[in-house]
């Protein structure tokens, strides 16, 4: 082979260096192996809830490097770990920097929070794997680059100028964003430097000004001692006239003298004159310099006047608003009160009925007063001797009470350790959520509807065995979540507690309601020889408004629950039921894109121990007694 046949081509950069071209997930979240061929362009994951999208994403960020806090939900490592796997292994290969080369970033890690990471099957430290991300320009922590679903409003919060630099940082070299802060350096030193220009042409006119005064006296003091010279000179020559003149030439001296006399006193007048110029001139000066300073300070006040008046205009405005709203309301009660009013005079045509047949029932009354006299002498008698059964019978109660009472103060206290382990448990892991609750408690006043405790307080399962269903169709993040049932609590929660306190929670609405608005697609009857015996909204007890809540986010009163034979007939279940469990299982019913063929998934479930059971029973028969 020859030398020109030896040398090796240069390298083409790759225009989609960063590019995903594959996501390859094994025992993450709910999946036990999934793997993900991405297009060169843009791609769409679309599914309804709880079907898996959210953890694409958060594998995505966690095989870059990032860590669990970035995408707003548990800050643990180990519960991205799929229910009874000890390990979980997380891998994303992209487009290398040169065509027909890529780069695989793989992040093993385990229950225990320990990752490895590998970058092409090469195990390397964290920081160099770090740097050979950052070397794509992936920035996870940019929320320009890297949005999650629960830091929008973080993102929405973002300045302008924040917004700039971030969206350079994620689609520019890091070259443009050093230009971008020098050009703002240079900018502000360009409108320093006009203002300084600015002082320094003033500077400069006021020294023109004394430098033509300085020069005007100048030539007076070259005039005046061009003068003395000459005097000095007619002195000399009248000393030399002296010598060789006599009496003659002191005369023709005298003269001289006389001439020399009257040209003196011509230009000591001049000089007089000019003085006073001088003077004027400097008087006019300082005048001209008061004038533009109080000219100086009629401009800030008017600026400061306009800017008033801005403020006047704009709290104008909010009052508008306000008055609207509150006649809005007015309106809404003046017609609330003549619904009252027509109630009321249909009340009085209905008691004017009533009034009529009670004199009726009055006089029949009369007649049976005599009968009942008779009978309460006959009472009487027969209460002595109740009162003293009465006695005999109040000893016995009180010695039935006593283990009555211990049982009951037993289940209180499993109540109050109930309530306590929901405290310990937002306090440690969600502790904006333990402050919002106590928060909701000390400002009960302030709301008009009610705004309930968290979902997780509010549910109860009487049945332990059925906690674990609730679990895996329910996201921690939801069972967190306050329920508020008037829109302006929604809008005073959402003001006090994400704005000013910053406090991470959330929050949903639903309308007051008095039962469950929902009902299943298929009836229960239907599913029953299939193994099925309830409908997970049987299951759970609740005030209605969470639980019309939960069938709107949720469809839980679409989920059947059934017995370890439910696998047997997964063939014959209606197509409209999408999800279901049995026993210890979920199972997933996915419609094909192409054959329109049903295929269903199944899941190994077990509980998290976050929901308490308590049977509602025990609390009702506890407040009768």
């Amino acid at each position: 082979m020859s030398k020109r046949n030896s040398k090796r081509l240069p390298k083409i950069p790759n225009v989609n260096a960063g590019k995903i071209c594959e996501i390859l997930v094994e025992n993450f979240l709910t999946y036990k192996k999934f793997k993900f061929n991405a297009e060169p362009y843009l791609n769409l994951i679309i599914g309804p809830n709880g079907t898996g999208k959210s953890s694409i994403v958060s594998a995505i960020v966690l095989v870059f490097g990032g860590e669990p806090k970035l995408l707003g939900r548990n800050n643990d490592l180990s519960t991205y770990v799929r229910s009874g796997s000890s390990a979980a292994y997380v891998c994303v290969k992209i487009n290398g920097k040169n065509n027909n080369e890529y780069v695989k970033f793989q992040r093993n890690f385990n229950i225990e929070c320990v990752s490895e990471y590998r970058i092409n099957d090469t195990l390397v430290t964290k920081a160099a794997y770090l740097k050979e991300v950052n070397s794509f320009n992936i920035q996870i922590s940019n929320l320009c680059q890297f949005l999650p679903q629960d830091r929008v409003q973080e993102f929405a919060r973002m300045s302008s100028h924040d917004m700039l630099l971030n969206t350079l940082k994620s689609v520019c070299s890091e070259q443009v964003s050093l230009d971008l802060t020098t050009l703002i350096t240079l900018r502000k030193q360009q409108v320093n430097g006009v203002k300084d220009i600015t002082s320094w042409k003033k500077k400069l006119l006021e020294s023109e000004n004394r430098l033509n005064d300085l020069k005007a006296i100048i030539n007076s003091y070259k005039l005046r001692n061009n003068i003395c010279d000459k005097i000095g000179l007619c002195n000399l020559k009248i000393v030399n006239l002296e010598k060789s003149v006599k009496e003659t030439e002191i005369k023709s001296y005298k003269k001289d003298l006389n001439e020399a006399t009257k040209v003196l006193n011509k230009y000591t007048a001049l000089v007089k004159s000019m003085m006073s110029k001088k003077n004027k001139i400097k008087n006019q000066t300082e005048q001209l310099s008061a004038e533009v300073q109080k000219a100086n300070l009629e401009e800030q006040k008017f600026d400061e006047e306009i800017e008033m008046c801005f403020q006047q205009i704009d709290e104008a405005n909010n009052n508008i608003t306000r008055a609207k709203y509150d006649y809005k309301q007015k309106v809404e009660g003046i017609q609330q009160k003549q619904k009252q009013l027509q109630k009321a005079k249909d009340l009085y045509k209905m008691n004017c009925t009533d009034y009529k047949r009670m004199e009726a029932e009055i006089e029949t009354l009369d007649s049976s007063m005599a009968a009942i006299c008779s009978k309460k002498e006959k009472l009487e008698s027969t209460l002595k001797s109740l009162v003293q059964e009465r006695s005999v019978i109040s000893k016995e109660i009180e010695e039935d009470l006593i283990p009555m009472k211990q049982q009951i103060q037993h289940t209180m206290n499993n109540y109050k350790d109930k309530i306590k382990k929901y405290e310990e448990f937002f306090r440690t892991n969600y502790p904006d959520v333990l402050k919002a609750n106590n928060w909701i408690k000390q400002n009960k006043n302030l709301f008009k509807g009610n705004v309930f405790s968290p979902i997780l307080m509010e549910i109860n399962i009487s049945d332990p065995n059925n906690v674990k269903y609730f679990e895996n169709i329910i996201p921690i993040r939801d069972l967190c979540a306050f329920t508020v049932e008037d829109i302006d609590d929604f809008s005073l929660l959402v003001n006090d507690l994400n704005t000013k306190l910053n406090l991470k929670i959330n929050l949903c609405f639903s309308e007051p309601a008095t039962k469950c608005h929902y009902t299943p697609n298929v009836s229960l009857l239907q599913l029953k020889p299939y193994g099925f015996h309830s409908y997970m909204v049987d299951l759970v007890k609740g005030p209605p408004s969470i639980i019309n809540h939960l069938c709107s986010l949720f469809s839980i009163h679409n989920i059947p629950v059934g017995n370890a034979d439910v696998h047997k007939y997964t063939a014959s279940i209606p197509v409209n039921i999408h999800t279901f469990f049995g026993e210890n299982s979920r199972y997933s019913v996915k419609i094909s894109k192409y054959s329109k063929q049903p295929s269903t998934v199944k899941n190994t479930i077990a509980g998290k121990n976050i929901i308490s059971s308590q049977n509602p029973k025990e609390i009702n028969d506890i407040n009768q007694k």
